[in-house]
């Protein structure tokens, strides 16, 4: 849950399943307290810890950096909580490409690189890449992942006008 306006994670909730490794848990973010409060409903532990003003999530991360001015070769850098800490998420601008989706057409796309010192949506081990429209847009087109036993690719399957 996030911010329409801000970018800026009001609720995450995570339950995963990879290999051996399990984890089911929410995160609630209040920012009037400045406190983030942390629940696993694997372990049953619960924390609280001190929130930095609109934080990211794992995943509203990637909406916030669309907002961001991209330019091949630099790294934008964004405050990402995940595994109950604070990271400095390194995403970098590798090239733009010609990208032709099913159904969809062809877009100019910009390729970027998260980073991640964390594990969740971005896996510690794997890499990540995303590709978004090289317009104002920024519309997310493809990510494709390599995680230790193979790969996953995610393709935008359709674009609905309001």
């Amino acid at each position: 849950w996030d911010d329409a306006e801000g970018f800026y994670s009001l609720r995450f909730e995570k339950n995963m399943k990879e290999g051996m490794y399990r984890a089911h848990e929410v995160m609630e973010y209040d920012y009037a307290d400045k406190k983030a409060r942390y629940k696993s409903f694997t372990n049953k532990s619960e924390k609280v810890m001190d929130l930095p003003e609109h934080v990211k999530d794992q995943l509203s991360c990637i909406f916030f950096y669309r907002t961001m001015d991209v330019e091949i070769g630099k790294s934008n850098f964004i405050k990402v909580e995940a595994d109950e800490k604070v990271y400095d998420l390194e995403v970098k601008a590798l090239e733009y490409q010609n990208l032709s989706l099913p159904g969809l057409g062809s877009f100019d796309a910009v390729m970027v690189e998260p980073m991640a010192k964390f594990r969740g949506i971005f896996v510690r081990k794997g890499r990540l890449w995303i590709w978004m429209s090289a317009d104002k847009r920024r519309i997310p087109l493809m990510m494709k992942t390599k995680i230790p036993i193979g790969s996953v690719i995610c393709v935008l399957e359709r674009i609905e006008q309001n």
